[in-house]
């Protein structure tokens, strides 16, 4: 009677753990799922920045050739003003 009361007690517990366990995976669950949705919107983000340094880079080279092109014209053009 004893063995059957002591098995009883450990499948109780056993019980308890299952539920305690299945409690603890739902949390984990809902947060690996918010950690997801996270992770998507930094990849997004992340995607986002990319594209605008790819366009500010476009930019700055442009700008630099630009502003070169210019630095050669009023080169240019002073050296025309001190020929006499």
């Amino acid at each position: 009677m004893e063995t059957l009361s002591a098995l009883q007690k450990k499948i109780e517990q056993l019980i308890i753990l299952v539920k305690e366990l299945k409690s603890e995976n739902a949390k984990v669950d809902k947060e690996n799922k918010q950690l997801q949705k996270k992770l998507q919107s930094f990849e997004s983000t992340v995607l986002g920045n990319e594209q605008d340094i790819k366009v500010l880079s476009e930019e700055k080279a442009r700008t630099k050739m630009v502003v070169e092109d210019l630095i050669e014209s009023i080169n240019a053009f002073m050296q025309t003003e001190k020929q006499p």
